[in-house]
Formats: structure tokens, C-alpha cells, sequence
């Protein structure tokens, strides 16, 4: 084709086409992708953080998407781990070879992930548009294991012939050697500095290398089987492995004798992994349970049963201690708190087959899946008021605790009764007296799950219902218009302290008063009118309001009265002789709205001059008259 047209063709006519070209390149048509940006909650809660208390002084947030914005990272939740639950569906990443993913790692500062394939290809995907990036042919066989040293400068890999491999940030291959000669290795872990690692392997051997000469150091011998699993304590000289044999055994890898041995469970254990505090790690196992074992008591101190298919991979949460994550053999994965015997949440179809490996993002506000299904799946936490009801969580009966019913009571502790086991009148009384209880405080909440008959009920309701409430993009956090249905976890109780300010605004009303507008002692000038600390006018940031002020909102009566701005009127208005302090104006109020109850001030110690008749502002707004100023219209 010469020319990009024809001469007498229109050029818009090859867009108009399904399969148009257009210099000799076939037109795609614009992707519209789900973007995760973990930059803007980070910002929000820098903006607030010098205005927060405590960890645990938080805002409130009213049940709409629109506030999504006002969501703080996991880094600031960190007593509210039920608000770092992952469970909402947001990307399915598939190769065009489709093939087994066995590993899922993100890199260290969170912008990819490296998705290890039974083909021994690394695939890299986006960490904020999910969109396919670069594939690497990296190993022969299929790889097993992938791990980041604690300085995030070195990735090791291992694949089923029994080799390791050292990668740079940049993919770039620096080293190889066998290190299980023939034989799959099926976990990596680095030691405290990055100076020596452990390789597990199918021949029942947990090796200790030097990282820097790769050479093999130690042998450990003593499991009955293969090796599935093993992990070096994260500042400690202490090595725990599992595998086909059912047991846990402890290492000290300066030595080669077996320190002790612990039998948890009953079956092959697929999964071990160190808490970041290092006093327990989780143990996971083909017997459908997951075991929480706290080496200062030697004892374990949770049991976690709910699985129906055989536990595949489990991973504990980067920010929240008391938060872990499992996956089994049905493509389910489920959600748990230390303490709390039953499931936080369960998304039941999340694959249709094994999931191998599990990842959360460094900031963990995303967990990443790798399964048998050949996809990688993104999920993140809901929005606010976000009502999780997608065909990934539908059927959810053994996730009998919901997000809405994890939250903490006022001493700390989590609740353990389960929204399922109580009838709705009881759940609802329970949840106001929590509330009340907490002194008008109350936990953000993200999203909740229904059980499969309220999800037929709410299927079955009216459309108008869905939008029973109006949303006010100027309305005070803390303060909600919402009159949706109870049961479905999104009204909205006005706290103690909320009511009691509404009364005094109320009172002040009634007496009069106005005219600072605003203004706090001469201290600070916010826009809107209110009830201070102090009583004067204005609204600042206040504690009692729970969250954060409003936005900006034009000039409101209220307060006692004062001196208006002088910046909200022309430089000749206060050329004149000094004019004494009137009585107020008329009530003033927001302009186009119904007049407020203040009475504005006059313009002491300077007061206007002579200029004829009064001037009208608009209706509801403010209006200039001889020494004066009060509502117009």
C-alpha cells in the first residue's frame, strides 16, 4: 500500500473497520485495564499522619467508593489487620503458551511480578496495570523455588534437574551450578545477611551453600523423605524442614545433628514459613490443616481447620503479624487471624485446581496466586461500603465470619462470634452496642461477604433498594444519609460525640450569633461554619468528628459574633472614619441556600462609609450594608 489512503477514500473509514489496516499494521482498539495505584494511600497518610494520635487513630470511612482515596496502606492498620484482607478480584494474567505457574515472587520494590512457569520461563507482569511485560527463558525444566536475598540485590532459582541460579535485579544470570544432582529442589531460603542459603531437595538432603563461593558447607540428614519445605529463622542460626514424613525437624546449621523433631501433622507437609518477629512460624499440610507453632512455649498455639481440599501453599502477611494466608488443592484460599479458630474470609473459586504459591505485595495491599490452571490472579481489598459478592466468593459457607463482624471490640480483642451462627436482630443489636460501647469510635469497613442466601435475597430485591441512599460529596466523615438495608453491613450509627455536637450547633443557632465565619480566635480561618472546642465559629480538624474536615465550602453563619475578613471585601470599603460596632445584620447562610440562625457582625473598629443604599448579595449569601454585614436575600 502507497499512499496511507486512496485518493477519494475517507480516512476514517479504516477505523470504522473490524479488521482495518492501517500501514500495513492491523488496528488494535484501546484497552481499558484495572489500575492499582499504591502511591495515592501512601500520600494520604503522610498528609494525616501529624495529625494522628496513635496506630490506632484512624479515620472513619462512609460506605462509598468515593472515598476509596481516603483508605490508608496496611502500614497504618496495623491494629486493624482485618482491613489487609485480599479478596476482591482484580486482574487474570495467562501466557499465551498456557502452562502450570509454580512460583509467584514480587520484586522487592513492587512495580513487577516474576511468575515462575512449569516451562522454566520467568514472566513478568506489570504491578499496577497487571499487562504482560517481558518472558525469559531461564531454565530447562520447570522451576520450583524463587527467592529475593534480604539486601534485594539477588534473586536465586531452582528448577526440578537439581539447579540453582543467582539473577540480578536487571535478569541478568551471574551464576549456575548443580546443587541436587538429578533431583527436583523444592525450596530456597536465605540466612540472616545474605552470606549463606539452604536448598531443599526430593532426596530427603537440606544443603547449606555460601552464597559468595557457591559451595556447599553442611549436609543435613535425617528426614525420611523428600524435603518440601524449609526455612532459615529471619536473625537466627536455626533451620526448620518438612516434608513427605510427616515431621518438623529444627537445624542448627553449624552443626549437622538434628536439634529436634516435632510431628504436627498427618499427612505430607507442603509449606513452612517464619513470622517477621521470628517467635512462631506456620506449618501446612496436605491434612487440610494449618498450624501456627511458637518456638518460645515449643508448643503450637493455633490449629486452623476449614480447608476441603489438600493445603498447597500458605504465606504469611508483610505487615500484619497476625494475619496469614492459605491455598489448597480446589483453588480456594482462605484468610486467618492468630486467635480467631475460624476463617477471617474464603474465596472458594478462586482457581479451578492447585494453587502452588502465594505472594502478597511488599506494601500488602495486593496478594498475587500462581495455580495449576496456568493463570496468575491479583487480588486487593475492597472499597469502602464494597460488597463482595463476585462468582470468586459466592458459595463461601465455610468463611462463616464476614469482614464487617472482625472487627475489634474496645478492649482490643477480636470478636469471635460468627455472623452466620447469630439470626439477624441479634447481629444488629450486637453490632450498635459495639458501637456505642466504643465511644462513637468504630473500624473501617472494606467490604463485606454474604452467605449464599443473603446473596439470593439481595439478587431478589428491588433495584431502587440498591440505591436507597444519597451520597454527599461535602458530607463529614462519620456523618452518613445512608438508610440502606442493616443486614447488609453498610448503615451508618452518628457516634456519641457526633450527636452531642449536632446539639450544640443546634443551641447555638437558636441564640444567634455569626459573623466570624469561620474565624478561630484570629487563629486560623477555616471556610464553613460550626461549633469549636472553644466555642467560637468555624470548623477546624476536630478530634470529635472522627476523620478528617470536609472540603472547602463558601462563607456560613454560626458562631458568636465577630469581625468578618477583611479580604472578603474591596480595599475602599475600609477607607473612612472608624464607625462604632453595630447590632448585626440578617441572618446569613450559604449563598443559594436556606439562611443559618447566626446574626452577622458589623465591621468595628473601621466600619464602611457612607455608600447609599444597602448592596443585596446573592440569595442566602452574604450582604454589605452601612457598618454592617449580614445574610442577603
Amino acid at each position: 500500500m502507497g499512499d496511507r489512503y486512496g485518493e477519494n477514500e475517507d480516512p476514517n473509514m479504516y477505523f470504522n473497520r473490524k479488521n482495518a489496516v492501517y500501514n500495513g499494521r492491523t488496528h488494535r482498539p484501546a484497552v481499558i485495564r484495572r489500575t492499582i495505584d499504591f502511591n495515592s494511600p501512601l500520600i494520604r497518610y503522610l498528609q494525616d499522619r501529624p495529625f494522628l494520635q496513635d496506630n490506632t487513630d484512624v479515620p472513619t470511612l462512609l460506605p462509598h467508593e468515593y472515598y476509596i482515596r481516603d483508605l490508608y496502606p496496611p502500614l497504618a492498620l496495623k491494629s486493624k489487620p482485618q482491613n489487609s484482607v485480599c479478596i476482591r478480584f482484580v486482574h487474570q494474567s495467562k501466557n499465551k503458551k498456557p502452562l502450570p505457574v509454580n512460583s509467584v515472587v514480587w520484586y522487592p520494590e513492587g512495580r513487577r511480578l516474576l511468575a515462575g512457569s512449569s516451562s522454566g520461563e520467568f514472566t513478568l507482569w506489570n504491578g499496577i496495570t497487571f499487562n504482560f511485560e517481558t518472558l525469559l527463558q531461564a531454565h530447562d525444566c520447570a522451576i520450583r523455588a524463587m527467592v529475593w536475598s534480604y539486601n534485594q540485590k539477588h534473586l536465586i532459582s531452582a528448577d526440578t534437574s537439581g539447579k540453582v541460579k543467582y539473577w540480578e535485579p536487571s535478569m541478568n544470570n551471574i551464576n549456575a551450578f548443580e546443587a541436587h544432582p538429578s533431583m527436583p529442589v523444592r525450596t530456597v531460603s536465605f540466612g540472616p545477611g545474605d552470606h549463606k542459603f539452604i536448598t531443599g531437595s526430593d532426596d530427603g538432603l537440606v544443603k547449606v551453600w555460601d552464597f559468595k563461593r557457591s559451595e556447599e558447607e553442611r549436609c543435613l540428614k535425617g528426614h525420611g523423605g523428600d524435603v518440601r519445605s524449609a526455612a532459615w529463622h529471619p536473625t537466627k542460626g536455626l533451620v526448620i524442614s518438612g516434608g513427605k514424613d510427616k515431621a518438623v525437624k529444627f537445624w542448627d546449621p553449624r552443626t549437622d545433628g538434628c536439634l529436634t523433631t516435632k510431628h504436627l501433622h498427618k499427612n505430607m507437609i507442603s509449606k513452612l514459613e517464619w513470622n517477621q518477629n521470628g517467635n512462631f512460624f506456620l506449618s501446612a499440610a496436605r491434612d487440610k490443616m494449618v498450624k501456627v507453632f511458637d518456638i518460645r512455649m515449643m508448643k503450637e498455639v493455633c490449629v486452623f481447620k476449614g480447608h476441603e481440599g489438600e493445603i498447597s501453599s500458605a504465606t504469611w502477611h508483610p505487615i500484619q503479624e497476625s494475619l496469614l494466608v492459605s491455598g489448597d488443592s480446589l483453588g480456594c484460599f482462605m484468610h486467618w487471624m492468630v486467635g480467631v479458630e475460624k476463617p477471617v474470609v474464603a474465596v472458594e473459586k478462586a482457581h479451578d485446581s492447585f494453587i502452588w504459591d502465594m505472594a502478597f505485595h511488599p506494601m500488602g495491599h495486593l496478594l498475587s496466586t500462581g495455580a495449576n490452571d496456568h493463570t496468575v490472579k491479583f487480588w486487593c481489598r475492597g472499597r469502602p461500603g464494597d460488597t463482595v459478592n463476585d462468582r470468586y466468593v459466592l458459595g463461601t459457607r465455610n468463611a462463616t465470619m464476614s469482614v464487617d463482624d472482625a472487627v475489634q471490640d474496645i478492649n482490643g480483642e477480636p470478636i469471635t462470634n460468627t455472623a452466620s451462627e447469630l439470626p439477624p436482630e441479634i447481629r444488629e443489636e450486637r453490632r450498635k452496642t459495639l458501637i456505642n460501647a466504643s465511644k462513637g469510635r468504630r473500624a473501617v469497613v472494606i467490604h463485606s461477604v454474604h452467605t449464599k442466601d443473603e446473596v439470593k435475597e439481595e439478587e431478589q430485591r428491588p433495584v431502587e433498594e440498591e440505591r436507597d441512599h444519597s451520597f454527599n460529596p461535602f458530607a463529614l466523615p462519620g456523618r452518613s444519609t445512608a438508610t440502606t438495608a442493616t443486614e447488609r453491613g453498610e448503615e451508618i450509627v452518628i457516634p456519641v460525640q457526633q450527636q452531642q455536637q449536632q446539639q450544640q450547633q443546634q443551641q447555638q443557632r437558636q441564640r444567634g450569633g455569626g459573623g466570624r465565619m469561620g474565624m478561630d480566635d484570629g487563629r486560623r480561618q477555616m471556610r464553613g461554619g460550626g461549633i469549636n472546642r472553644d466555642g467560637s465559629g468555624g470548623m477546624q480538624r476536630d478530634r470529635m468528628y472522627d476523620g478528617r474536615a470536609p472540603p472547602a465550602m463558601p462563607h456560613q453563619g454560626g458562631g458568636p459574633g465577630g469581625y468578618p475578613p477583611r479580604q472578603d471585601f474591596p480595599p475602599h470599603a475600609f477607607q473612612g472614619p472608624p464607625f462604632p460596632r453595630g447590632p448585626g445584620g440578617p441572618p446569613g447562610g450559604v449563598p443559594g441556600g436556606p439562611p443559618s440562625g447566626g446574626v452577622g457582625g458589623s465591621l468595628s473598629p473601621r466600619g464602611m462609609p457612607n455608600m447609599g443604599a444597602p448592596m443585596r448579595g446573592p440569595p442566602g449569601g452574604p450582604g454589605m450594608g452601612r457598618g454592617d454585614m449580614g445574610g442577603g436575600g
